[in-house]
């Protein structure tokens, strides 16, 4: 009875041994058939630790939460397998709270579309009908705002490697800030395919990422707008400090249809801002450090 058990015991094992030999790599790429709407619904928690400050004290974590709705619909597939997609956002739930007492500013609930080309990996190549967002920007002072990385982000797509990849193979990217912030790098892994989820084989993927942004060149940036005075860039130039931010996310992805299904993911930064003399002459912390929690959920419609 031992000798058969120990030949059963080997048996096996030479038929796993084979099952991951013989695995074929596998081919992760988005998939688009022209006039076909995806659906996701995103869910996203902020909370904002703020140190105490002269004349305000100690000043109560500012938390947001927003659900936002994203409806895509694929307007054409080119030769190359990108398609032109149009997607529409609508903010359907906003709360703020805590902040400086008196001062917790009120987000609107908006909507507004945007029109992207979009590879099957996954990245933006062009955008049309950023107009809005574009005005938004240039009415807080950032008139040269790279737009094409703002984009990449609302799709709220995983970047996806060009070759068929193994389980537990990584790849990378290096994402620029705009306007010379900083950059931030990410490393995603397969880690498993196979699995069930609505009747879909799903590949799992998670991403990692660390970033730093330059807060001396934002302020940089903020300050280059023509409704700025010359009194008030010279007042912010001595300002600096760094936000670093590091997080993971993980995806559901469904290769055969070509679609995530379900993401989710949390984000932490920390923020340290080395105030001017002139301001800390006038009873202003010489730094202040404020750290920051952001929890994101992406699910599809099924």
């Amino acid at each position: 009875m031992k000798r058969y058990l120990t030949m059963l015991i080997v048996a096996v094992s030479v038929l796993c041994l084979g099952c991951l030999v013989s695995a074929e790599p596998i081919k992760l790429a988005y998939k688009f058939t022209k006039g076909e709407l995806d659906k996701y619904r995103s869910n996203v928690s902020m909370n904002v630790i703020m140190p105490s400050l002269p004349g305000l004290g100690n000043v109560p974590p500012i938390s947001i939460t927003m659900e936002t709705v994203q409806q895509s619909r694929t307007l054409e597939v080119l030769p190359d397998g990108s398609a032109k997609i149009r997607t529409s956002y609508s903010v359907s739930s906003v709360k703020m709270s805590g902040g400086p007492k008196g001062k917790t500013p009120q987000i609107p609930k908006q909507s507004f579309s945007l029109v992207f080309t979009m590879s099957p990996q996954g990245r933006v190549t062009s955008v049309e009908g950023a107009e809005k967002l574009k005005r938004m920007f240039e009415s807080v002072g950032l008139p040269n705002f790279d737009m094409s990385f703002l984009t990449n982000q609302m799709t709220n797509y995983v970047l996806l490697p060009e070759e068929p990849v193994d389980v537990g193979s990584t790849w990378k990217e290096v994402i620029q800030f705009p306007l010379g912030w900083g950059e931030m790098s990410v490393e995603s892994t397969l880690d498993s395919y196979g699995g069930q989820l609505w009747s879909h084989t799903t590949a799992h993927i998670t991403q990692k990422f660390t970033g730093r942004v330059d807060l001396a060149q934002v302020v940089k940036s903020l300050a280059s707008s023509p409704s700025w005075s010359e009194k008030e860039r010279q007042a912010v130039s001595q300002i600096s400090g760094t936000m670093d931010m590091n997080g993971t996310m993980t995806f559901i992805f469904a290769p055969i249809l070509g679609k995530i299904l379900k993401g989710t993911g949390q984000m932490w930064a920390d923020m340290t801002l080395n105030m001017p003399s002139a301001a800390v002459a006038e009873g202003a912390p010489a730094q202040i450090k404020m750290q920051m929690e952001v929890k994101f959920n992406l699910t599809r419609f099924k």
